[in-house]
């Protein structure tokens, strides 16, 4: 905001400077309403540097501009984060704060990261002394370092370099006729599915402090038919058996949620649809749940475009994932 005013001050400068001597620019007017219409914005939606941020890492493939000024491309993302808002017409923040800060949850997460599922990952990935200290340091409080954020439909989250999970209070749908419990519990699936990605990356990237985002990027492991880097996907693959999971049926959500089904060294997790990447698309194997009633969770196609480069979207200060 500040760098805003800044900008909208010294053009105004300018702008008096050159009217002295009946000169009149016509782009550097544009430019002065673009920067005002961006301060408005700002103010209105209430944004902050960490959604402008991230707004760039998803919106800045849709930046096709010359102009080399800084304040215009994000004048840009913001209008397309408007255009997503809008569609999304969702806000998710309370309940999933009131999920995630609640004591059913923590359990939850605690008894599923402590797991032998998660367990005997960490040992085939080599994680033990990551996964000890973030279970040490941070799995108590892991609501600590939750950001809220609103993110691009079907980004579900990032991990960032600081340590701190952001996640998309948009990304969902509820599908038919659910009450407030039901949704609740099948949030909560939703919401431990989620960590349990997340969780992994934050343990990965622990002994990569202070290194550049280049180095602190996935290993690149076999998923179901392509080697990529994403080692949260790694983890859903190996306990769910899907590389992604677009559908949770209530069926599928009481599984997940029932504490003894995470205590329990035998329990069938691979209960979804085989979703996966082939040759850069998605590929679902599995049942059209458009007619089921349950969660539908986005999954933005822009996302697997850029698997097969690298994942391209890894900066020093963001990192771009979804489940």
């Amino acid at each position: 905001m500040k760098l805003c005013e800044n900008y909208k001050k010294k053009i105004e400068n300018v702008i008096k400077f050159l009217n002295k001597y009946s000169i009149e620019i016509e782009s550097l007017e544009n430019y002065k309403n673009k920067v005002i219409s961006l301060i408005k914005d700002i103010q209105n939606y209430m944004l902050t540097l960490n959604h402008l941020t991230l707004m760039k890492l998803n919106y800045r493939e849709f930046y096709f501009g010359d102009n080399l000024y800084e304040l215009e491309k994000y004048s840009e993302y913001i209008e397309k984060w408007k255009m997503y808002n809008e569609k999304s017409n969702q806000d998710y923040t309370k309940i999933f704060r009131r999920i995630i800060n609640s004591e059913n949850f923590k359990t939850l997460y605690l008894i599923a990261m402590n797991s032998s599922y998660v367990i005997n990952f960490v040992n085939n990935q080599k994680l033990n002394v990551m996964y000890n200290q973030f279970m040490k340091q941070y799995a108590d409080n892991i609501e600590k370092y939750v950001l809220y954020v609103p993110l691009t439909k079907g980004i579900k989250a990032y991990v960032v370099n600081y340590f701190r999970i952001a996640v998309n209070i948009n990304s969902v749908d509820i599908i038919g006729i659910l009450d407030n419990k039901e949704k609740e519990e099948i949030f909560k699936s939703y919401l431990l599915i989620h960590f349990l990605h997340e969780s992994i990356h934050f343990i990965f990237r622990l002994n990569k402090i202070g290194k550049e985002a280049k180095e602190t990027l996935s290993p690149k492991n076999k998923k179901l038919e392509e080697y990529y880097e994403e080692i949260g996907v790694d983890i859903i693959l190996y306990i769910f058996g899907t590389e992604y999971i677009i559908f949770i049926s209530p069926k599928n959500s009481n599984l997940i949620n029932n504490i003894n089904s995470w205590k329990k060294s035998n329990t069938n997790f691979k209960v979804f649809d085989k979703v996966y990447l082939s040759h850069g698309q998605l590929v679902n194997k599995g049942n059209n749940n458009s007619n089921e009633t349950g969660l539908k969770c986005n999954i933005s196609l822009d996302a697997f475009n850029t698997v097969n480069n690298d994942i391209n979207y890894n900066f020093s200060d963001t990192m771009k994932l979804c489940f």
